[in-house]
């Protein structure tokens, strides 16, 4: 079962390492079921109530998926809901959010990104809370790349392509809720795909609060933890039923 959840996933490895220099890529591999995700505790400096950057690289088996695919939240029970950015049925992003912590609010793209089955790519919302004109405002972006560069180019605040904007009426805000911040799914809902990088900005395009890299992710899957570049502690949740979660290694 191991073999056919790697292999399922191998897009191209690519990379910057440096011509003729050993390169090890390394992402971890999700079987698509309930329980596989990544996750880091709630923190003060995870807790970004006003403008938000939400960036996640990931390669998917389907860029337009049959059912809604969480990329990212900090979206617990009600009371503890802060925002969560999905990639929806047919492929349209979306940001939702709450300001009290139960109710929530949503900005979603007209269009879908270019993105081809089986490739890496980076999905990123830059939400401005309050745009100047008395609204709000969800811009959203992609980029292609490999699973060797999705790291960088998850950080990176160039080379990006504009999808679209979506605006409402009313300026908003964040809930600070106490939810941990969930990556490449969530408890319920699992994700197929393999997850390569992730990226949380205080402001768009401001301080970086949170860098979770594959390539960090330790080797041996009896490990569950790594530490984000951030310094958080990053779990990789696991259930085994049918097939748990997996960090693959591969040389390129």
């Amino acid at each position: 079962m191991g073999e056919s959840l790697v292999s399922r996933f191998m897009p191209s490895l690519g990379g910057s390492r440096g011509t003729g220099q050993f390169t090890r890529v390394r992402w971890v591999a999700l079987p698509g079921t309930a329980g596989n995700y990544l996750s880091i505790p709630d923190s003060p400096t995870l807790s970004v109530t006003g403008d938000i950057d939400i960036r996640v690289g990931m390669v998917l088996p389907d860029w337009t998926p049959a059912a809604d695919t969480t990329l990212a939240s900090k979206y617990g029970i009600a009371g503890q809901r802060s925002w969560g950015f999905q990639v929806l049925v047919g492929g349209r992003i979306q940001l939702y959010w709450t300001s009290n912590g139960t109710t929530a609010l949503a900005l979603t793209s007209t269009g879908t990104p270019a993105i081809t089955n089986n490739t890496a790519a980076v999905i990123r919302v830059a939400f401005d809370v309050n745009n100047g004109a008395g609204g709000r405002t969800a811009t959203f972006y992609y980029k292609t790349t490999s699973l060797g560069a999705i790291d960088s180019e998850a950080l990176s605040d160039t080379g990006w392509t504009l999808l679209d904007a979506a605006t409402s009426a009313t300026a908003t805000s964040i809930f600070d809720s106490t939810t941990e911040v969930q990556l490449a799914g969530v408890l319920s809902t699992g994700i197929q795909g393999s997850f390569g990088a992730a990226v949380i900005k205080n402001g768009i395009a401001g301080t970086t609060v949170l860098t979770v890299a594959g390539q960090d992710a330790n080797p041996d899957n009896t490990v569950s933890t790594f530490q984000a570049r951030t310094l958080q502690t990053v779990t990789i949740n696991r259930n085994s039923n049918p097939t748990p979660a997996t960090v693959v290694t591969q040389s390129a």
